[in-house]
């Protein structure tokens, strides 16, 4: 109300710029692209090596070198539970998004069984490959318990 944020397009009428704070922001991620890419890459490809296979989509698997590996997904009955385990051991993946656009329940059951199943891995710059293999060897350990 009283106007101090900008809405993300203040009404949706003509052209906007960018506050120039974000300029360089912007301008750095754009020449980081593919290094950002090719480290999204090398997570994913850690993740579909050291994972168990029956978690994985072989779609997804092969698609690694075309994708931009935003994050990468696994297919687990009990979500909540790997993702409880994996807080006890300090690894936070809980930012669960997917599920929610399904509405109203009961209009798409498939979408609803297989969202309630995928559970997102990290990917990006802050992850490194030995936390990926940390991650990939936690979901093994919790896989071998159940």
């Amino acid at each position: 109300n009283l106007k101090l944020l900008s809405g993300p397009m203040d009404g949706g009428k003509g052209i906007h710029q960018l506050p120039n704070w974000y300029h360089q922001i912007t301008l750095d991620q754009f020449k980081n692209l593919n290094d950002n890419l090719n480290h999204r890459r090398i997570i994913s490809s850690i993740y579909s090596k050291m994972i168990n296979p029956k978690i994985l989509s072989p779609k997804v698997i092969e698609q690694i070198p075309l994708s931009t590996n935003l994050r990468f997904p696994i297919f687990v009955e009990n979500r909540k539970a790997l993702i409880n385990f994996l807080a006890e051991n300090q690894i936070f993946v809980s930012d669960i998004w997917y599920d929610g656009p399904i509405a109203p329940p009961g209009q798409c059951p498939n979408a609803e069984l297989a969202s309630a199943e995928i559970l997102n891995l990290p990917t990006h710059i802050n992850i490194s490959g030995l936390d990926a293999e940390k991650i990939s060897e936690l979901i093994n350990l919790w896989l071998k318990s159940r």
